[in-house]
């Protein structure tokens, strides 16, 4: 589980469908929409559609890094996770 306040930047980006980047743990970085976030038997997952339209569900424990740019008079996010 991750803090409720970075939770509120997940929510954020799903409910906007804004353009994302995620740094990952494991050092890979996934780019796309952010579409949904779903909680299944206690894991927290985004999905995430990329540019050629594939969806991908990333654990939120898993991410270090969210990015989003300012759109529609909205600040940018960048924030690390612990």
């Amino acid at each position: 589980m991750i803090a409720c306040d970075s939770h509120d930047y997940f929510e954020a980006v799903c409910v906007r469908r804004y353009p994302v980047t995620l740094h990952l743990r494991v050092g890979e970085t996934i780019e796309g929409i952010a579409i949904d976030l779903k909680t299944d038997h206690g894991v927290e997952s985004i999905c995430i559609r990329g540019s050629t339209g594939e969806s991908r569900w990333v654990e939120l424990t898993q991410i270090r890094r969210l990015q989003a740019p300012a759109l529609s008079g909205a600040n940018a996010i960048d924030i690390s996770l612990p």
